[in-house]
């Protein structure tokens, strides 16, 4: 009951969404089927009164019914000449509507939900079924809106011969209907359980064929492995799709049947009435064309029908999606933040984090005070929290106790657009765009070649740029350069360094550098950030001394705050225990600079 519910409302939202929107696609539409039902009875009457015309030596009357037949072909084919066009026009329009609407809640969703499977499906769903479903919505309406107006138009004509006809074919096309309207449910039950399957089917595949994976499958020879995964996956997909289809076939050869059988028996009754004289010659050709039509239009009708109810059941997972219950984040909210000129303190005041359905928190209960100017370094050992910890000072996460306040104000309360004006971020799993180098830098920002000049010779990268030139198209996917990992860091460095900005953060943003390097390029961001301030998150603690404070994390909690020689100073301290097992390596930092 609530799959029937759920697939009415939303064919209703969408009929709604065209005839509200989209007024004169809508209304173009139904004065199309229109004129296409009218020119089908005008041809079904031109046929009967032809033929009597002739039996009966009516001439005036032949020619008249003659142009009459010549007119509905003519109304007929304009009727097909403009309705591809509005169709196309309506389902362009349609595409990018619902497109435009999971890209808007995409954007808007807290990122905390992309952490949840179940969300996954949801959008996995969504966004499968707004670039396949929604088309063939929108051609399944148009044929059922054609339909219905063919069969009202076929049954004012027969009804005055024989109603019975009428009867005896509707009912006999019925199990079809609801045969497929059957199996329908069934596809659409399947597809839902197994969307996590599906998902997993196209990792396998991005797995075996894309180029950031292809070099460690192919080195590490595990080709065979991933390949039978990925067939073995297939082929039960495949194999529960087949079970629905045989099942369909098995009573679809009932179903045709039973209508063969129909369309005899009406040819049956049709010639008892010709023998009692009860219908002219000209009503028996009028009768066959209108079986005719009435048999196509009405099988195209409930065919579309029961289609149209599998895939609105499928649009439901749009709009349920686009429903989602999640605290969306305001990012355009209007609020104190307005005229945020500069970003002077963010607190972290009691604040604890935890995943949805994790009872254990990730943050707990951190105190935490950043004044402007400051160059902070956050170190702890992998999975202390120090990744979640930036994601709650970005606001990309919300708390689940305590605040996180920018000047005071609570961070949830503020305009996004602002406080991302001020604040900046690379991280560890950052973006690589295939655009031009110039384009990479400053991304939708206007150029200033001085200040390029000035970030990328301080992180290094200018030598490349002196070398391939700023308008270098970067990706070979793209008929592009590819750069190596540590140029693809830099670059997304100097990315983040383009903005104006406070604070700049760098989450682990030189995993792929040596520790000689990142010390060096920590070193010049903070000369290039001159009185703003710099967060960095490293494991790495040769770049860390070089910060004004060092916040040591656990397990969630801060155990340590100060600089690298007050904590150096604790007796049996946890910076200094991993610092010192660190050594080696800020020796040969130490001997380089």
């Amino acid at each position: 009951m609530f799959e029937r519910f759920k697939s009415t409302k939303s064919l209703y939202l969408v009929i709604k969404s065209i005839l509200v929107e989209k007024p004169v696609l809508g209304l173009g539409t139904l004065g199309i089927f229109l004129l296409s039902s009218s020119m089908i009875s005008l041809q079904l009457q031109s046929v009967k009164k032809i033929v009597d015309a002739v039996f009966q030596g009516k001439e005036t009357d032949l020619f008249v019914w003659i142009a009459a037949l010549i007119g509905s072909y003519l109304g007929f084919l304009l009727a097909n000449l403009v309705r591809p066009l509005l169709e196309f026009h309506t389902r362009e329009w349609l595409n990018f509507k619902y497109l435009h609407e999971l890209i808007q809640k995409a954007l808007r969703t807290p990122m905390v939900s992309f952490d949840s499977p179940e969300f996954y499906d949801k959008l996995n769903r969504a966004r499968e079924d707004s670039q396949t479903k929604i088309s063939d919505l929108l051609r399944l309406i148009l044929l059922m809106g054609n339909a219905i107006f063919n069969v009202f138009a076929v049954v004012a004509t027969l009804i005055h011969i024989n109603p019975w006809i009428i009867a005896i074919i509707t009912v006999s096309s019925l199990p079809g209907f609801f045969n497929t309207i059957q199996t329908g449910k069934k596809t659409h039950a399947a597809n839902r359980y197994r969307t996590p399957e599906w998902r997993l089917h196209y990792y396998l595949n991005r797995l075996i064929c894309t180029k950031e994976n292809t070099r460690e499958v192919r080195v590490l020879g595990i080709q065979d492995f991933l390949y039978r995964m990925w067939s073995e996956l297939g082929n039960k997909i495949r194999n529960q799709t087949r079970d629905i289809e045989i099942q369909h076939a098995k009573r679809t050869i009932f179903t045709d049947m039973l209508s063969r059988l129909a369309t005899l028996f009406s040819l049956a009754i049709l010639g008892f009435m010709f023998f009692a004289g009860n219908i002219t010659l000209g009503s028996i050709a009028l009768i066959f064309q209108a079986i005719r039509y009435f048999q196509d239009n009405l099988f195209q009708f409930l065919q579309s029908a029961s289609q149209l109810y599998t895939h609105s059941l499928f649009i439901g997972d749009i709009y349920m999606f686009l429903g989602t219950t999640v605290e969306e984040e305001e990012v355009d909210r209007d609020g104190v933040s307005q005229g945020l000129n500069r970003i002077d303190t963010i607190e972290f005041r009691n604040v604890s984090f935890r995943y949805p359905g994790d009872s254990k928190p990730v943050i707990d209960r951190v105190n935490f005070v950043w004044k402007y100017g400051e160059k902070v370094a956050l170190v702890g050992e992998n999975g202390a929290g120090k990744s979640t910890f930036v994601n709650l000072l970005l606001g990309l996460y919300q708390p689940s106790a305590g605040q996180v306040l920018v000047n005071g104000v609570p961070l949830e309360k503020l305009n996004r657009k602002d406080y991302y004006g001020r604040i900046t971020a690379t991280f560890q799993d950052f973006n690589k765009y295939y655009f031009s180098i110039r384009e990479n830098i400053t991304l939708g920002q206007e150029p200033n070649l001085s200040l390029i000049d000035k970030i990328t010779e301080q992180t290094g990268i200018s030598g490349l740029i002196r070398e391939r030139g700023l308008n270098t198209q970067l990706g070979s996917e793209y008929g592009g350069e590819d750069l190596s990992g540590g140029q693809w860091q830099k670059l997304a460095i100097c990315r983040s360094l383009y903005r104006n900005h406070d604070m700049i953060i760098l989450d682990e943003p030189t995993a792929s550098l040596d520790p000689i390097a990142e010390a060096e390029i920590f070193k010049n961001l903070a000369d290039i950030s001159e009185s703003k301030g710099v967060f960095l998150i490293s494991h790495r603690l040769g770049s860390a001394r070089q910060a004004d404070r060092i916040v040591f994390l656990e397990k969630g909690k801060i155990i340590e705050d100060g600089s690298h020689d007050t904590l150096m100073k604790i007796e049996g301290g946890k910076y200094r225990a991993l610092y010192n097992i660190q050594a080696e390596w800020y020796e040969e930092t130490n001997s380089a600079s």
